[in-house]
């Protein structure tokens, strides 16, 4: 595992070069033992960064309306959002700690002249402040047009619509017409991946001004209602790259009408068995994304200066403005 990098402490750190200093073998998964190589990495990775980002703790700001316990989790997302952001040249992807964090961005996404896009990676149980660890992440993607807002509720667990949601939304919006869209597509069939699966729908979001023309969604039913609702059944072929489940692919690959040549050929790349038999195969392309993402924040969290730290994790963790003042730990 590497241990250093050399950075010019004098300047801004790139997580470009970061990424770069980390050798293949430490996040590819072995396609001759895939599950035990991918069980290996995981813990090996897990453990150390743990360990790391509890001696580096000190670095980190620490904001009073979050839990320490989970200050670390958040800046380590950060870290890794950060790195997207540079890599791909993205804006309005961020980190979002609190619910009053989101009602915030959401307040400025409607008084922003013009259409806006804007993607926020945060925990499931985001409006429960009180919690002291992060168990699942997930994606809310938003674009405003005109007077109308889109919410793309994305969850590597798929699940649909739950009246919790739209609660949500009833407490901090108050656009002319809002549209709720929820995933019905679990592609996550683990439990250590869901951040990537977060990231990497924020990142692909941005990036495809053609995402709302590219998904398949049907008007949900629920009387009384104040929002209209649909159901996503189908996403674009870049955001189902990390799907694990070799079933619930095929599925896609009969129904979905679009191109999904890159898809099949990721596939192609990334299936390996997921036994010693070879009876089961599994795709874990997910898996060694999140593996390479957990390398980047841990190298960074141990070689990058606090100052250089704090900054990267500036550009992408939100927290609410009436809380703003934080304090070194």
């Amino acid at each position: 595992m590497p241990s250093s990098i050399n950075i010019n402490c004098d300047e801004d750190p790139q997580l470009q070069e970061i990424a770069k200093s980390i050798p293949a073998h430490h996040y590819k998964i072995n396609p001759l033992s895939a599950d035990q190589s991918a069980f290996n990495l995981g813990i090996e990775v897990g453990t150390i960064l743990k360990k790391e980002a509890n001696l580096a703790s000190h670095k980190i700001v620490r904001h009073p309306q979050i839990s320490p316990d989970i200050q670390i989790d958040y800046s380590l997302i950060a870290i890794a959002a950060t790195y997207l952001k540079e890599k791909k040249g993205l804006k309005n992807l961020y980190v979002c700690t609190t619910e009053k964090a989101l009602a915030e961005s959401l307040t400025k996404i409607k008084n922003t002249p013009g259409d806006v896009r804007a993607a926020f990676v945060l925990s499931a149980d985001f409006d429960n402040e009180e919690d002291d660890e992060i168990s699942h992440v997930l994606t809310i993607c938003v674009e405003k047009i005109g007077s109308t807002l889109k919410i793309f509720w994305l969850d590597s667990l798929g699940g649909g619509y739950d009246d919790d949601h739209e609660d949500h939304f009833n407490r901090y919006t108050d656009f002319r017409e809002v549209e709720l869209y929820f995933l019905d597509v679990k592609r996550l069939t683990s439990d250590r991946e869901c951040m990537t699966f977060a990231l990497r729908d924020a990142a692909l979001f941005l990036e495809n001004p053609q995402f709302f023309n590219q998904i398949k969604f049907h008007r949900a039913d629920f009387p009384g209602k104040t929002h209209n609702l649909y159901h996503m059944t189908h996403l674009p072929p870049s955001m189902m790259k990390g799907t694990q489940s070799l079933t619930t692919l095929k599925t896609y690959l009969e129904t979905y009408t679009g191109d999904t040549q890159n898809l099949q050929q990721s596939l192609a790349k990334h299936t390996f068995p997921a036994d010693q038999n070879g009876s089961k195969k599994r795709n874990y392309y997910i898996v060694e994304r999140s593996m390479k993402y957990h390398h980047i924040a841990l190298l960074a969290i141990k070689n990058l200066s606090a100052d250089q730290l704090q900054r990267i994790i500036a550009k992408s963790l939100l927290i609410e403005e009436q809380k703003a003042s934080s304090v070194q730990a």
